[in-house]
Formats: C-alpha cells, structure tokens, sequence
C-alpha cells in the first residue's frame, strides 16, 4: 500500500494523462515501472479495500472510516492558530455515490463536500463531510439552520477567549455567534440579511452611501456588532470580536483617476479579508498536482485526496520551521519538490523483517565472528586415521 500510493504521488507530479503511459516503453517512468508492473497496480487499485465489505454498517462513509480517522485524529494535534477559518471544499468526483453534492462557485463543483478549519496559511486542522441528512443533529439544524455545521466543527477549537473563527454569508448568523461566545470562541463572518432580524430595517439604503463609508450597530449588551460598509458593492459582517475601529485603508482602483487609491475599510473587514481565504488556499495546493486519472470508485479518490492533504500540510509545516529557523526561501523545498521527494521515499521503501530471537543463552561473539572462528578449528583439526598413520610413521611433531 505504501508503494501504491508513493506510485500515485508521483503520477500526480508528472501528470500524465493516462496511467498506461508510465509503464510504456517510449514514456516509461523508470522510478514507477521497477517498483510496480502494470497489471499489479490495476490490480491494487481495483481491489483497495480499508474494511471488510460483508461486514454491517451504518454510516455512509464505513468503506474510508477507519483511514478518516486516522487523519484526522493526527490533524487534531497540530498546533491551533489564533484566526481559524470554516469553509466548503470539494473533492472532484462524478462517479455513482449516495452523497455526491454540487456547489456551483466552486471551481470543482461536483464531487463530495467537505468542512474544513484550517489556519491562515492552509494548514487543515479538522474536517468533517457531509453525507446527507444526519451529517449534523436535527436538534441543531432546527436551532440554528446551516450555522450548525459551524456549531459541530469548532468543538475541537480551544475555549479559551483567544481563538476566532471567520466564516462566509452561509454560516454566519446571530445564534452561532452567542452560541460560540458561550464556549469563550469568537466569531466573524458575513451574514445575509434575513438572519439579522428587525435591525435590517434600520440600516441604510446602498444608494445613500459612498465608496469607503459604514455604518455600525452594537447589540445593548456590547458583545456583538454589525457593520456595513460600501465598496463596489455594500457588504455586512457580523463580529464578536472587534468592530469598525481603529479604521485601516485599502487599495482600490478608481476609473475617475486611473490609478489605485486608498479607501478607508473597518478593521473588521480587513481581518476578514486576511485570514478568511485558507481553505481556498488549500485548495490551490491541492489542485496543482492532484492525480486526476479517473476512476469510478469514490473511496479511491477519497484516499488519494487525503494522501495529498497529507503531503500538503506537512509541507506547511515544514515551511513554518524554515520561518522559525530564518532559512532563506531560495533553499527551502517548493511543494513539486518537496511531493516528488516524499513519492520516492514511499516507493523506495523496503520493509525488513524484525529478525526471531533465538532461544537459549546468548553466544558470546557475533554469528560472522562465530563462523570464522568454526572455519579456524576446522583447520587446525586433522582426521584421526590420518594421524596415527603418522605417528607410526613418526612424522608428527
């Protein structure tokens, strides 16, 4: 299985459009066709299993369940950033599953939906996939509608009022908010205007604004704020963590002088902008070299697809260390580079087996030293016929 996906590693890097074409003799892959023949790897391929299929099941996902777990309970222990972000993303998949999902916006918008946390630099700290009804409890769907995804993926987030959680218009509404604020966490996140309730009346026409100008309403209880603030179009964010100030400014292009200027921005809405983007960035990680070469079976591509999320957060990490260590960029591994070298380990690893302890009591030199030391004595021993034929002889000494 190690080489099987070290050989998939490596398909993704070189991106050839079929997988024949690695073991044929014009393009043949040599690193692929010494580790593998051809007919193995459809056959590996085509019957990967992660469980028994004649076993009981219950949940959707029982065929990837166990190699779920293990990715994420390894995603759990890496360090939790202070700005976290929750998203949508896709797995590419067009094949027969009870669960596949379209989200138009996405740039790969069918295939199998899944929530991600990941921190500012796309590093993936939890993710959870949507499976259909029963993804999240009925109780917390009727309470607080789409928001409850939100609501299961920050259960792992420290409650310790240090950590801020940004999310887009889908899953930002007023009872997340309180109900994270409840667990020390705070929230951020556009928000549609049907969720605010009666304040929607008092805000502003877009017609009365100008570009750069907002308005902000605090809740009585000053834990929670709405902003709205104009840009080409207007934008609302609901935040329980800072409001409009102290103001920042932004660069935009203006037709009137033709050049970028600055406008002023909430500083909500800056930190927004900078920190709600990760997912999306783990996505283009993963997009660059994904092995796309199809197949029809979903859990398949879910293996792939993690084997890759894998390699992609330990290349964060790894580029979190260079940072600390001040190593120059030029010297650090790029992600081709560093999913290439990671390819070859797995495909050149060579599994040793542990050697059986004799029983007994331990010899007092090496078995090499021991098999010398036999040829030695065998040497120095003469037959026995041979020497009394030379003592009456006499030419013993």
């Amino acid at each position: 299985m190690l080489h099987l996906a070290g050989i998939h590693v490596v398909m993704g890097v070189l991106g050839y459009a079929q997988s024949k074409l690695y073991w044929q003799q014009n393009n043949q892959v040599p690193l692929i066709a010494k580790c593998m023949t051809r007919d193995c790897f459809y056959e590996l391929r085509n019957y990967m299993h992660f469980v028994d299929n004649t076993s009981e099941h219950n949940e959707k996902l029982w065929k990837v369940k166990r190699f779920l777990d293990c990715v994420q309970k390894k995603s759990l222990t890496l360090p939790r950033s202070h700005h976290i972000s929750n998203e949508e993303q896709m797995v590419p998949f067009s094949g027969k599953c009870g669960f596949v999902t379209c989200v138009p916006p996405k740039p790969n918008p069918l295939g199998l939906k899944c929530f991600i946390l990941a921190a500012p630099d796309g590093l993936v700290l939890d993710f959870m996939f949507y499976a259909g009804s029963g993804t999240v409890s009925a109780e917390d769907m009727k309470e607080y509608g789409r928001s409850a995804a939100v609501v299961k993926m920050t259960e792992s987030v420290p409650r310790d009022n240090q950590h801020c959680v940004y999310t887009d218009r889908f899953f930002t509404s007023v009872k997340s908010v309180d109900m994270l604020l409840g667990r020390k966490i705070y929230q951020r996140g556009t928000v549609m205007k049907n969720r605010l309730g009666p304040i929607v009346k008092k805000l502003k026409n877009d017609m009365l604004f100008q570009r750069g100008e907002w308005e902000e309403w605090v809740r009585e209880d000053s834990k929670i704020c709405l902003i709205k603030w104009k840009d080409n179009k207007s934008v609302l964010i609901l935040s329980a963590f800072v409001g409009s100030g102290p103001p920042t400014t932004c660069k935009r292009w203006s037709r009137e002088q033709k050049r970028k200027i600055d406008v002023p921005q909430p500083v909500a809405v800056k930190l927004y902008n900078e920190n709600m983007g990760s997912v999306d960035l783990c996505d283009r990680f993963l997009s660059y070299y994904r092995w796309y070469i199809c197949t029809s079976k979903w859990p398949v591509r879910m293996f792939n697809n993690f084997i890759d999320l894998v390699i992609v957060n330990c290349w964060v990490m790894y580029h979190r260390w260079c940072s600390e260590n001040e190593i120059p960029k030029q010297r650090r591994f790029s992600l081709m580079d560093y999913k290439m070298h990671v390819g070859k380990a797995m495909i050149n690893y060579k599994y040793v087996e542990p050697v059986a302890r004799r029983r007994g009591r331990p010899s007092v030199v090496n078995s090499s030293d021991s098999e010398d030391v036999d040829d030695v004595q065998n040497m120095d021993k003469k037959p026995r016929r041979a020497l009394s034929q030379l003592q009456k002889l006499g030419l013993t000494m």
